[in-house]
């Protein structure tokens, strides 16, 4: 199976636009994303693999007229098409964070077959609250942790 992912430009602290996702014409997924005219600060991934085959529109309520951000959206078939995660300078090395975007409300850390499991919410397109998702992270260790796609 291919994994397929968008990976859209963002500003931290820019002004947010309605983003929607339209597969075959049909909206799936509306977000707030604070999308980079140009120079963005940092790159939030969507997972379009469940659309692989199918007509994928990107709609965007207001941009600048000279905005370069649709034209910066990228389709690869690697996760994180190129980028490197948890190298930042400012990024923590030992307490969990997700791949992109804002953490928040860790939901219990539960230990079930050998394993840890941690829930939280998260705004994998900014670095404020919005666009809540569930996040799931495991580890065997609590020092190794493997993060799962967004969802739980």
């Amino acid at each position: 199976m291919v994994l397929l992912i968008h990976s859209l430009p963002c500003l931290h602290a820019g002004q947010a636009t309605e983003d929607d996702v339209l597969i075959d014409g049909v909206q799936e997924v509306v977000n707030d994303i604070e999308l980079a005219d140009a120079n963005p600060d940092w790159w939030a991934l969507m997972d379009v693999s469940a659309w692989t085959g199918r007509k994928l529109t990107v709609k965007v309520d207001r941009l600048l007229e000279d905005s370069q951000a649709l034209q910066s959206i990228t389709l690869t078939d690697s996760e994180g098409g190129g980028q490197s995660f948890y190298q930042e300078p400012l990024r923590a090395q030992f307490h969990f964070s997700s791949r992109r975007g804002w953490n928040n409300d860790p939901n219990g850390l539960v230990f079930f077959n050998g394993e840890y499991h941690l829930f939280y919410q998260h705004n994998p397109y900014g670095w404020s609250w919005g666009n809540m998702h569930w996040g799931h992270a495991t580890s065997r260790d609590l020092d190794d942790k493997k993060r799962s796609p967004n969802g739980c």
